[in-house]
Protein backbone atom coordinates (compact mmCIF):
# COMPACT_ATOMS: atom_id res chain seq x y z
CA UNK A 1 0.00 0.00 0.00
CA UNK A 2 3.36 2.66 0.75
CA UNK A 3 4.78 1.51 -2.74
CA UNK A 4 1.13 2.36 -4.21
CA UNK A 5 0.72 5.64 -2.60
CA UNK A 6 4.24 6.46 -3.88
CA UNK A 7 3.03 5.92 -7.01
CA UNK A 8 0.21 7.88 -7.35
CA UNK A 9 1.73 10.30 -5.78
CA UNK A 10 4.84 10.91 -8.64
CA UNK A 11 1.82 10.29 -10.88
CA UNK A 12 0.15 13.54 -9.49
CA UNK A 13 2.96 15.48 -9.52
CA UNK A 14 3.76 14.60 -13.33
CA UNK A 15 0.48 15.39 -14.87
CA UNK A 16 0.23 18.54 -12.31
CA UNK A 17 3.41 20.15 -14.44
CA UNK A 18 2.05 18.67 -17.38
CA UNK A 19 -0.64 20.67 -17.84
CA UNK A 20 -0.10 23.65 -15.67
CA UNK A 21 2.53 24.62 -17.47
CA UNK A 22 3.28 27.03 -20.65
CA UNK A 23 5.05 26.26 -23.32
CA UNK A 24 6.34 27.90 -26.21
CA UNK A 25 7.86 25.21 -28.08
CA UNK A 26 9.66 22.30 -28.91
CA UNK A 27 12.91 20.92 -29.19
CA UNK A 28 14.44 17.43 -30.55
CA UNK A 29 13.32 14.68 -28.46
CA UNK A 30 12.58 10.86 -27.71
CA UNK A 31 9.90 9.16 -26.29
CA UNK A 32 11.63 6.16 -25.08
CA UNK A 33 14.57 8.75 -23.49
CA UNK A 34 15.58 6.21 -20.77
CA UNK A 35 16.37 4.19 -23.66
CA UNK A 36 19.03 7.07 -24.90
CA UNK A 37 21.21 7.03 -21.63
CA UNK A 38 24.38 9.32 -23.36
CA UNK A 39 21.77 11.88 -25.21
CA UNK A 40 20.36 13.44 -22.72
CA UNK A 41 23.01 13.34 -19.59
CA UNK A 42 26.66 12.23 -19.72
CA UNK A 43 26.69 11.67 -16.02
CA UNK A 44 24.86 8.01 -16.99
CA UNK A 45 28.22 7.86 -18.73
CA UNK A 46 29.15 3.88 -17.40
CA UNK A 47 26.32 4.23 -15.06
CA UNK A 48 25.20 0.87 -15.04
CA UNK A 49 25.98 -3.05 -13.69
CA UNK A 50 28.23 -4.44 -15.95
CA UNK A 51 31.24 -4.52 -18.27
CA UNK A 52 29.88 -2.59 -21.09
CA UNK A 53 26.61 -0.86 -22.38
CA UNK A 54 25.51 -0.99 -26.02
CA UNK A 55 22.32 1.40 -27.11
CA UNK A 56 20.44 1.96 -30.16
CA UNK A 57 17.27 4.09 -31.28
CA UNK A 58 15.58 4.85 -34.14
CA UNK A 59 12.71 7.59 -34.77
CA UNK A 60 10.29 7.77 -37.43
CA UNK A 61 7.98 10.88 -37.22
CA UNK A 62 5.43 12.60 -39.39
CA UNK A 63 5.34 10.07 -42.67
CA UNK A 64 1.80 10.58 -43.32
CA UNK A 65 2.38 14.65 -43.37
CA UNK A 66 5.46 15.12 -45.27
CA UNK A 67 6.97 13.32 -48.65
CA UNK A 68 9.94 13.33 -46.46
CA UNK A 69 9.58 12.02 -43.19
CA UNK A 70 11.19 13.44 -40.02
CA UNK A 71 13.91 10.41 -38.88
CA UNK A 72 16.02 10.79 -36.01
CA UNK A 73 18.73 7.85 -34.93
CA UNK A 74 21.43 7.08 -32.26
CA UNK A 75 23.95 4.79 -31.43
CA UNK A 76 25.93 5.11 -28.20
CA UNK A 77 28.59 2.50 -26.24
CA UNK A 78 29.60 3.18 -22.90
CA UNK A 79 31.85 1.14 -20.22
CA UNK A 80 32.92 1.89 -16.51
CA UNK A 81 36.80 1.34 -17.11
CA UNK A 82 39.09 1.86 -13.83
CA UNK A 83 38.24 2.32 -9.62
CA UNK A 84 38.13 6.46 -8.69
CA UNK A 85 39.89 7.52 -6.12
CA UNK A 86 38.27 5.72 -3.12
CA UNK A 87 37.47 1.84 -3.69
CA UNK A 88 33.69 2.51 -3.71
CA UNK A 89 33.96 5.11 -7.05
CA UNK A 90 34.41 4.34 -10.67
CA UNK A 91 35.15 6.13 -13.82
CA UNK A 92 32.93 5.63 -17.07
CA UNK A 93 33.62 6.54 -20.61
CA UNK A 94 31.62 6.16 -23.79
CA UNK A 95 30.68 7.26 -27.27
CA UNK A 96 27.27 8.57 -29.20
CA UNK A 97 26.56 9.45 -32.46
CA UNK A 98 23.19 11.39 -33.46
CA UNK A 99 21.05 12.05 -36.22
CA UNK A 100 18.31 13.81 -37.21
CA UNK A 101 17.20 14.83 -40.74
CA UNK A 102 13.80 16.60 -41.76
CA UNK A 103 11.82 18.26 -43.96
CA UNK A 104 11.77 18.56 -47.84
CA UNK A 105 15.54 20.51 -47.70
CA UNK A 106 16.60 17.35 -45.99
CA UNK A 107 18.06 19.43 -43.07
CA UNK A 108 20.57 17.06 -41.22
CA UNK A 109 21.83 17.40 -37.83
CA UNK A 110 24.69 14.89 -37.33
CA UNK A 111 26.46 14.71 -33.73
CA UNK A 112 29.39 12.84 -32.86
CA UNK A 113 30.69 13.19 -28.64
CA UNK A 114 32.50 12.05 -26.19
CA UNK A 115 31.71 11.00 -22.38
CA UNK A 116 33.09 10.93 -19.52
CA UNK A 117 32.05 10.49 -15.85
CA UNK A 118 32.81 10.24 -12.33
CA UNK A 119 30.52 8.06 -10.04
CA UNK A 120 30.59 8.32 -6.13
CA UNK A 121 29.43 5.65 -4.29
CA UNK A 122 27.61 7.25 -1.09
CA UNK A 123 26.23 5.83 1.95
CA UNK A 124 27.29 2.85 4.45
CA UNK A 125 25.95 0.26 2.41
CA UNK A 126 27.05 2.25 -1.20
CA UNK A 127 23.26 2.48 -1.67
CA UNK A 128 23.01 5.96 -3.41
CA UNK A 129 25.72 7.01 -6.24
CA UNK A 130 26.28 10.63 -7.28
CA UNK A 131 27.83 10.94 -10.85
CA UNK A 132 29.23 13.91 -12.30
CA UNK A 133 29.77 13.91 -16.31
CA UNK A 134 30.89 15.72 -19.15
CA UNK A 135 30.76 15.57 -22.81
CA UNK A 136 32.27 17.43 -25.66
CA UNK A 137 31.86 16.83 -29.61
CA UNK A 138 31.23 18.07 -32.49
CA UNK A 139 27.80 18.96 -34.47
CA UNK A 140 27.13 19.75 -37.96
CA UNK A 141 24.50 20.93 -40.07
CA UNK A 142 23.49 20.39 -43.46
CA UNK A 143 20.58 21.27 -46.35
CA UNK A 144 20.89 18.49 -49.04
CA UNK A 145 17.60 19.62 -50.99
CA UNK A 146 18.13 23.38 -50.83
CA UNK A 147 16.52 25.10 -54.06
CA UNK A 148 16.43 28.30 -55.24
CA UNK A 149 13.26 29.74 -53.75
CA UNK A 150 15.50 30.84 -51.05
CA UNK A 151 17.51 33.02 -52.62
CA UNK A 152 16.46 36.20 -54.11
CA UNK A 153 18.42 35.89 -57.29
CA UNK A 154 18.89 32.48 -59.26
CA UNK A 155 22.04 33.45 -60.36
CA UNK A 156 22.80 33.76 -56.89
CA UNK A 157 21.55 30.14 -56.49
CA UNK A 158 23.73 28.92 -59.09
CA UNK A 159 27.11 30.71 -58.23
CA UNK A 160 26.19 29.03 -54.37
CA UNK A 161 25.87 25.98 -55.96
CA UNK A 162 29.20 26.18 -57.20
CA UNK A 163 31.20 27.07 -54.85
CA UNK A 164 29.20 24.17 -52.58
CA UNK A 165 28.59 21.43 -54.65
CA UNK A 166 27.56 19.58 -50.99
CA UNK A 167 25.31 21.68 -50.24
CA UNK A 168 25.04 24.55 -47.48
CA UNK A 169 27.22 23.00 -44.32
CA UNK A 170 28.53 24.39 -41.26
CA UNK A 171 29.43 22.67 -37.90
CA UNK A 172 30.61 24.04 -34.20
CA UNK A 173 31.96 22.16 -30.94
CA UNK A 174 29.53 21.24 -28.14
CA UNK A 175 29.82 21.06 -24.70
CA UNK A 176 28.03 19.49 -21.63
CA UNK A 177 27.61 18.63 -18.13
CA UNK A 178 25.30 16.26 -16.15
CA UNK A 179 24.81 15.50 -12.75
CA UNK A 180 22.58 12.64 -11.79
CA UNK A 181 21.69 11.10 -8.34
CA UNK A 182 20.35 7.45 -8.06
CA UNK A 183 19.83 5.71 -4.80
CA UNK A 184 18.08 2.71 -3.46
CA UNK A 185 15.79 3.05 0.01
CA UNK A 186 15.35 -0.91 -0.16
CA UNK A 187 16.31 -4.08 -1.42
CA UNK A 188 14.61 -4.01 -4.88
CA UNK A 189 12.99 -0.41 -5.02
CA UNK A 190 15.42 2.50 -6.08
CA UNK A 191 14.67 6.17 -7.55
CA UNK A 192 16.67 9.02 -10.00
CA UNK A 193 16.87 12.77 -10.19
CA UNK A 194 19.55 14.20 -12.63
CA UNK A 195 19.70 17.54 -14.69
CA UNK A 196 22.20 18.03 -17.69
CA UNK A 197 23.35 21.09 -19.50
CA UNK A 198 24.21 21.27 -23.45
CA UNK A 199 25.33 24.22 -25.37
CA UNK A 200 27.25 25.69 -22.55
CA UNK A 201 28.73 28.79 -23.54
CA UNK A 202 25.99 29.71 -26.28
CA UNK A 203 27.79 28.19 -29.06
CA UNK A 204 28.01 31.02 -32.43
CA UNK A 205 26.39 29.09 -35.87
CA UNK A 206 26.42 29.75 -38.90
CA UNK A 207 24.74 27.83 -41.60
CA UNK A 208 26.80 28.44 -44.36
CA UNK A 209 30.47 29.08 -43.79
CA UNK A 210 32.25 31.97 -45.06
CA UNK A 211 29.41 34.30 -46.03
CA UNK A 212 28.72 37.57 -44.02
CA UNK A 213 27.20 39.57 -46.64
CA UNK A 214 23.65 38.89 -45.92
CA UNK A 215 22.63 40.37 -49.51
CA UNK A 216 24.68 37.50 -51.24
CA UNK A 217 21.69 34.79 -50.35
CA UNK A 218 19.11 36.45 -49.49
CA UNK A 219 16.76 35.06 -46.62
CA UNK A 220 18.73 31.78 -46.35
CA UNK A 221 21.62 34.26 -44.80
CA UNK A 222 19.62 36.58 -42.56
CA UNK A 223 18.04 33.80 -40.91
CA UNK A 224 21.61 31.49 -40.77
CA UNK A 225 23.91 33.09 -38.39
CA UNK A 226 22.83 32.88 -34.86
CA UNK A 227 23.68 31.85 -31.52
CA UNK A 228 22.45 28.74 -29.92
CA UNK A 229 21.00 28.91 -26.54
CA UNK A 230 21.77 26.87 -24.04
CA UNK A 231 19.54 23.59 -23.28
CA UNK A 232 19.04 22.13 -19.11
CA UNK A 233 17.63 18.77 -19.47
CA UNK A 234 15.73 17.54 -16.00
CA UNK A 235 14.78 13.74 -15.34
CA UNK A 236 13.26 12.27 -12.76
CA UNK A 237 12.12 8.68 -11.58
CA UNK A 238 11.18 5.40 -9.50
CA UNK A 239 11.52 2.27 -9.90
CA UNK A 240 9.84 -0.49 -7.33
CA UNK A 241 8.25 -3.77 -7.16
CA UNK A 242 4.11 -3.89 -6.79
CA UNK A 243 4.27 -7.65 -6.65
CA UNK A 244 6.43 -10.93 -6.98
CA UNK A 245 5.85 -10.73 -10.75
CA UNK A 246 5.11 -6.88 -11.58
CA UNK A 247 8.13 -3.86 -11.88
CA UNK A 248 6.17 0.08 -12.09
CA UNK A 249 8.70 2.69 -13.18
CA UNK A 250 7.06 6.31 -13.95
CA UNK A 251 9.25 8.95 -15.04
CA UNK A 252 9.45 12.61 -15.90
CA UNK A 253 11.73 14.73 -18.63
CA UNK A 254 11.28 18.21 -19.23
CA UNK A 255 13.61 19.69 -21.66
CA UNK A 256 14.48 23.72 -21.33
CA UNK A 257 16.02 26.19 -23.80
CA UNK A 258 16.85 29.49 -22.49
CA UNK A 259 16.80 32.68 -24.20
CA UNK A 260 13.40 32.85 -25.36
CA UNK A 261 11.96 30.28 -23.13
CA UNK A 262 10.88 26.70 -25.03
CA UNK A 263 9.87 24.00 -22.74
CA UNK A 264 8.69 20.37 -23.20
CA UNK A 265 7.79 18.11 -20.94
CA UNK A 266 7.24 14.15 -21.37
CA UNK A 267 5.97 11.64 -18.39
CA UNK A 268 5.24 7.86 -18.67
CA UNK A 269 4.68 4.66 -17.00
CA UNK A 270 6.68 1.34 -17.77
CA UNK A 271 5.97 -1.85 -16.46
CA UNK A 272 7.55 -4.73 -16.44
CA UNK A 273 5.92 -8.14 -15.96
CA UNK A 274 8.61 -11.49 -15.04
CA UNK A 275 7.70 -13.89 -17.77
CA UNK A 276 10.22 -16.81 -16.65
CA UNK A 277 12.43 -16.46 -13.80
CA UNK A 278 14.40 -19.00 -14.76
CA UNK A 279 14.95 -17.32 -18.30
CA UNK A 280 15.06 -13.86 -16.99
CA UNK A 281 12.60 -12.56 -19.57
CA UNK A 282 10.05 -10.01 -18.95
CA UNK A 283 6.77 -8.11 -21.03
CA UNK A 284 6.97 -4.35 -21.65
CA UNK A 285 4.50 -2.27 -21.25
CA UNK A 286 4.16 1.51 -21.06
CA UNK A 287 1.96 4.95 -21.61
CA UNK A 288 3.12 8.26 -21.74
CA UNK A 289 2.23 11.91 -22.66
CA UNK A 290 4.20 14.68 -24.36
CA UNK A 291 3.38 18.55 -23.74
CA UNK A 292 5.13 21.26 -25.87
CA UNK A 293 2.30 24.05 -25.62
CA UNK A 294 -0.85 22.13 -26.19
CA UNK A 295 -1.01 18.45 -25.66
CA UNK A 296 1.38 17.27 -28.50
CA UNK A 297 1.40 13.15 -28.41
CA UNK A 298 0.07 10.33 -26.17
CA UNK A 299 2.56 7.70 -26.79
CA UNK A 300 1.90 3.96 -26.53
CA UNK A 301 4.75 1.41 -25.76
CA UNK A 302 5.41 -2.32 -25.27
CA UNK A 303 8.70 -4.77 -25.30
CA UNK A 304 10.64 -7.29 -24.13
CA UNK A 305 13.50 -8.13 -21.61
CA UNK A 306 15.62 -11.10 -22.58
CA UNK A 307 18.41 -11.39 -19.64
CA UNK A 308 20.75 -8.40 -20.67
CA UNK A 309 19.11 -7.52 -23.83
CA UNK A 310 15.67 -4.58 -23.69
CA UNK A 311 14.29 -3.59 -26.63
CA UNK A 312 11.10 -1.29 -26.49
CA UNK A 313 8.79 -0.39 -29.66
CA UNK A 314 6.84 2.98 -29.32
CA UNK A 315 3.96 4.40 -31.14
CA UNK A 316 2.93 8.39 -30.90
CA UNK A 317 -0.43 9.25 -31.26
CA UNK A 318 -0.49 12.83 -32.44
CA UNK A 319 -3.25 15.24 -30.66
CA UNK A 320 -1.65 18.16 -31.83
CA UNK A 321 -2.66 20.62 -34.53
CA UNK A 322 -1.61 18.13 -37.24
CA UNK A 323 -4.17 15.42 -36.09
CA UNK A 324 -6.50 15.86 -39.46
CA UNK A 325 -3.04 15.55 -41.66
CA UNK A 326 -1.78 12.97 -39.68
CA UNK A 327 -4.66 11.13 -38.59
CA UNK A 328 -3.27 10.71 -35.62
CA UNK A 329 0.02 9.11 -36.68
CA UNK A 330 2.60 11.00 -34.81
CA UNK A 331 5.65 8.87 -34.79
CA UNK A 332 7.56 5.28 -34.51
CA UNK A 333 10.11 4.19 -32.23
CA UNK A 334 12.64 1.13 -31.73
CA UNK A 335 15.51 1.14 -29.62
CA UNK A 336 17.44 -1.51 -27.93
CA UNK A 337 20.31 -1.74 -25.38
CA UNK A 338 22.33 -4.47 -24.27
CA UNK A 339 24.29 -4.78 -21.03
CA UNK A 340 26.92 -7.31 -21.80
CA UNK A 341 29.22 -9.11 -18.08
CA UNK A 342 32.64 -10.04 -19.11
CA UNK A 343 33.85 -12.35 -16.52
CA UNK A 344 37.59 -13.28 -16.78
CA UNK A 345 39.03 -17.27 -16.48
CA UNK A 346 39.92 -18.69 -13.73
CA UNK A 347 44.13 -19.61 -13.86
CA UNK A 348 44.74 -21.31 -10.64
CA UNK A 349 48.49 -22.66 -10.03
CA UNK A 350 48.75 -25.97 -11.07
CA UNK A 351 48.80 -28.67 -8.46
CA UNK A 352 51.06 -31.18 -8.19
CA UNK A 353 50.55 -34.87 -6.62
CA UNK A 354 52.71 -37.28 -4.98
CA UNK A 355 52.19 -40.42 -6.03
CA UNK A 356 53.86 -41.39 -2.63
CA UNK A 357 50.94 -39.62 -0.64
Amino acid sequence: MKKMRQYLTFCLFGLGMLFSTGLAGQDAHFTLYNQTPLVFNPAQTGGFYGSYRIAGIYRDQYRSVFSNAYKSLSFSADVPIIRGFREQDWVGVGVMFFMDRSGTVAQTWQTIKLSGAYHLGLGRNNQSTLSIGFQTGGTSKRYRNLTADAFNDPREYAAFLQENPDGPESSYTDYAGGLKFTSRYNETDNFHIGVAVNRIGRTDFSVIQGQQDSSVIGPVQRASSYRLDPKAVFQAGISFLASDRLRVSPSLQAQVIFGPPEIEIEAQVEGQYLLNAEKKTSLIVGAGARYGGPLDAMSLMAGLQKDALKVVLAYDINVSGLTKASGGFGGLEISAIYIGKVYKRPNPDPVIFCPRL
